[in-house]
């Protein structure tokens, strides 16, 4: 099976100092994720939208995700997605209970941070209104064009679908700077299973190995686990720490997402005997622990050599 790549369309996001394109990938019948932009996505595709049988969502970020109910309604295509990231991409109230109020919370973020993050990256959404006829559950279909594999951490249920020799990889991994994540310990396990073969990426150039890229980006995370402890010295807020780490000039919706990694980065390293976490304070407090070798207490936990 050959996997062939009709197009890459750019798109400018609000958070354009991590991405400022998003890639679309056809193989046969089959579109694996969507855009954001239904319009420019059909007349890119418009000789092959006529045998476009099947929509494989990796998940569900706007960037991904909001040409969906324009393409289906151009197709009549089966969608697959998580079930979890298809209850997202029809709630707002969804998206914010699982991607906002935890770290609003944790880092006691301004309420007009919050409002804005809702405002301008949760309300320009376009809700699914797909008959269920036409979804189906990634974790409960069977014989799909490609095989779904359930690689969590970028979101709660990011999923990457496997061709012959080929991973449509999400943002799971990048040949660049590695994804943002929601739940680090879940990110760096989905990475340390990734397969051998050629990797697809939601943003930029394809991965030549997805295991081996797997293996530095989790060298990547270490660094950066490593620099949020000396963030940290000797005690520090969660909110303090972002600052620390990112300064002073982040605009909102990159201080939420600064905050997010930080707060699943602390998880991850308190699981790790590194950090103590206080979580009775608004914001949450964080103090290192012991020092340790990062890579050494990651090898601990997710079984691979480093």
């Amino acid at each position: 099976m050959r996997l062939l790549v009709v197009l890459v369309l750019r798109v400018q996001l609000p958070v354009s100092r991590w991405v400022a394109h998003v890639n679309v990938y056809i193989h046969e019948s089959t579109l694996f994720d969507v855009g954001a932009d239904a319009r420019l996505l059909i007349k890119r595709i418009q000789p092959a939208l006529p045998s476009i049988s099947y929509v494989m969502l990796t998940h569900h970020h706007w960037d991904h995700s909001a040409a969906l109910q324009e393409l289906w309604e151009a197709t009549g295509a089966v969608v697959v997605a998580s079930r979890a990231e298809l209850e997202m991409l029809s709630s707002i109230d969804a998206m914010i209970e699982v991607n906002l109020k935890p770290v609003a919370e944790a880092a006691a973020l301004p309420s007009s941070v919050v409002e804005w993050v809702v405002k301008r990256a949760y309300r320009r959404y376009k809700l699914l209104k797909i008959p269920d006829s036409y979804i189906e559950a990634a974790e409960e279909a069977r014989g799909l064009p490609a095989e779904p594999l359930a690689t969590p951490g970028h979101t709660v249920a990011h999923t990457s679908y496997l061709l012959k020799g080929a991973l449509i990889a999400g943002d799971l991994m990048l040949a660049g700077k590695p994804p943002s994540f929601i739940d680090l310990e879940a990110h760096l396990r989905s990475l340390a299973s990734a397969p051998r073969v050629k990797a697809y990426p939601g943003h930029g150039p394809p991965v030549e190995d997805a295991r081996r890229r797997g293996l530095e980006l989790i060298r990547e995370y270490a660094g950066r686990l490593s620099r949020l402890l000396e963030a940290c010295q000797p005690k520090a807020t969660l909110s303090e720490a972002v600052r620390r780490m990112h300064g002073e000039s982040l605009g909102p919706l990159e201080l939420m997402i600064a905050s997010r990694e930080a707060l699943a980065s602390a998880k991850l390293l308190e699981k790790l005997s590194l950090l103590e976490v206080d979580y009775s304070r608004k914001p949450i407090v964080l103090k290192p622990a012991e020092a340790c070798d990062i890579i050494e207490c990651l090898k601990s936990i997710l079984s691979i050599p480093l």
